[in-house]
């Protein structure tokens, strides 16, 4: 699927739709709209000298390849692909376009690979932010403390049989 064939409507509605977590829609919302402080866009308009990537130190750092091509991230996500597999058994790649855009078309089926998405996202941006490198423990912490986070809201709405239908199978990534 190309940039032409998304559904357009869905990509601007996943962010809402997985979480009620404001930081991460704004996150995903500067990134559609790519206004996400990358060095590319902090060179272009005069903040810092430096545009390569501070994960690789090989490419220009921009929105793309800080999420998608960095080998850093790609590890990650590639990690990540793996851990899904050999726990849950489903398989899930994690590509440019699903990355950037989420998993679409919107279902109760990709929810959660859009939670992941969308969290991992927010755990690799926190890290270029810290000057940190990403590693895959960190973000297996991350997603499991979204995980608990989401579920604590759901209790705080009475809504636990929702989360654990939508869950259910899942819920073996985050258990300790």
């Amino acid at each position: 699927m190309g940039y032409l064939e998304l559904p357009i409507h869905d990509v601007f509605k996943i962010c809402f739709k997985v979480t009620t977590d404001s930081n991460v829609q704004w996150l995903q919302y500067r990134i559609l709209y790519r206004l996400l402080p990358v060095k590319s866009y902090l060179k272009k308009i005069k903040i810092v000298d430096n545009d390569t990537c501070s994960f690789c130190n090989n490419e220009v750092e921009t929105i793309e390849h800080v999420f998608t091509s960095c080998p850093t991230v790609v590890s990650l996500w590639n990690n990540l692909s793996i851990q899904i597999y050999n726990v849950v058994s489903k398989r899930v790649g994690f590509k440019f376009m699903n990355i950037l855009f989420g998993e679409v078309p919107l279902s109760k089926t990709n929810q959660i690979i859009n939670f992941f998405i969308l969290y991992a996202k927010q755990y690799i941006f926190q890290c270029l932010y810290n000057q940190k490198t990403p590693i895959f423990q960190g973000l297996l912490y991350h997603l499991s403390l979204r995980y608990e986070i989401e579920k604590c809201v759901s209790v705080r709405n009475s809504s636990m049989n929702k989360f654990n239908v939508l869950w259910k199978g899942w819920e073996k990534l985050f258990v300790k």
